[in-house]
């Protein structure tokens, strides 16, 4: 090989790296945050914890004063209908779900608020179903649809939840009251006040929810409630 044909290689090794070259330099550097990492990955738990659940109605059992409520405090509403649980029993109509206050907090005048948290279904024949259950609408039960037909307590309010829906933040839903639940949450919802009134949301006030039975438990075990 002579000296020409040895420079001629060199130089088309040269030009053969230098757009290479280039391109590396100029590529753009994408980097993933650790904050938009688990915020990836909370998203796609909650979607799968969607995925598991269904829509169903209830009605309060017992009046929520956040003037008289303490944390840890057992409240109940009944089911409105019957409920077939994916991958669970069925929930016959009036079948009580339990559940407990997990935060109730009033500051001067700041508004108040509770947040609860459903842990336990209970059936007539006295078999427990320890529940997972997020509220995704709320009202005041007024006897009667939006057409003005008398309907049964707690038949009032719709529940249109897909599990395409992973937050809620509704405003005056019921007295003034703001409701805020996800589903990643183990809170069933946090309730607060709009206004200069504390949280009240009385006794047959209606609750669209969307409830599966708490995965990695029994059928009839009781559910153990975490009060943080």
């Amino acid at each position: 090989m002579n000296a020409k044909t040895t420079l001629a290689i060199a130089a088309a090794v040269v030009c053969l790296a230098l757009p290479l070259s280039v391109r590396a330099q100029s590529a753009p550097q994408t980097t993933t945050t650790p904050e938009a990492s688990q915020s990836a990955h909370t998203a796609a738990g909650a979607q799968e914890e969607a995925r598991k659940m269904v829509p169903a109605r209830a009605i309060l059992k017992d009046t929520l004063d956040a003037r008289k409520v303490k944390s840890g405090a057992t409240f109940h509403a009944s089911l409105v209908g019957k409920t077939q649980l994916l991958n669970g029993p069925l929930l016959p109509s009036g079948t009580i779900l339990e559940g407990q206050i997990v935060d109730d907090q009033m500051a001067g005048n700041a508004p108040s608020q509770i947040a609860i948290r459903f842990t336990v279904a209970r059936l007539k024949n006295g078999t427990t179903v320890p529940i997972k259950a997020t509220i995704v609408d709320l009202q005041n039960s007024s006897g009667g649809d939006v057409s003005g037909h008398v309907v049964a307590p707690g038949e009032e309010l719709p529940n249109n939840w897909t599990a395409t829906s992973l937050k809620v933040d509704e405003t005056g839903g019921a007295n003034g009251v703001d409701l805020h639940s996800a589903i990643a949450s183990p809170d069933s919802g946090v309730f607060v006040s709009s206004n200069k009134k504390d949280v009240l949301l009385k006794s047959g006030t209606e609750l669209a929810i969307a409830v599966a039975q708490q995965s990695g438990q029994d059928t009839n075990a009781a559910a153990a409630s975490t009060i943080q």
